[in-house]
């Protein structure tokens, strides 16, 4: 059991890694996108190119993998609301490393996706 924690632990920090790396290698790269947008197909290869980018996928393939892992062993039902968690991470880099508005809706988004996931927690583990 605590080698299955380690893993979603891993698969929580590299999903939610992935996004902002990918959005901050974006802001870097407008006009390429804007270029890929136009029809400029050799762009694509210059924006995954982008070590924030190429991070960023990195990080979600190595979630991807983990997730395959431990949806071998776990339930979906129980597994996939953990990993809801990382809504809750998203807004907190969002917030701290974008500048986005955290708003009393983004809060009330985040509690209750905190006591979902703790609902489902706890009735697992006094289930089993």
């Amino acid at each position: 059991m605590f080698k299955s924690i380690i893993i979603i632990l891993v698969i929580l920090i590299t999903g939610v890694s992935g996004p902002p790396l990918i959005k901050y290698g974006a802001m870097h790269e407008e006009s390429r996108i804007a270029s890929l947008l136009k029809g400029d197909v050799m762009s694509v290869l210059y924006i995954l190119l982008n070590p924030y980018i190429l991070t960023g996928l990195t990080m979600y393939f190595i979630s991807a993998i983990l997730w395959i892992i431990i949806l071998a062993k776990y339930e979906l039902s129980f597994v996939s609301p953990l990993l809801s968690i990382n809504y809750v991470f998203a807004l907190f880099v969002g917030y701290y490393f974008f500048n986005e508005n955290l708003n009393l809706y983004k809060w009330l988004g985040v509690i209750l996706i905190t006591a979902g996931v703790i609902l489902i927690t706890f009735k697992k583990i006094n289930v089993n």
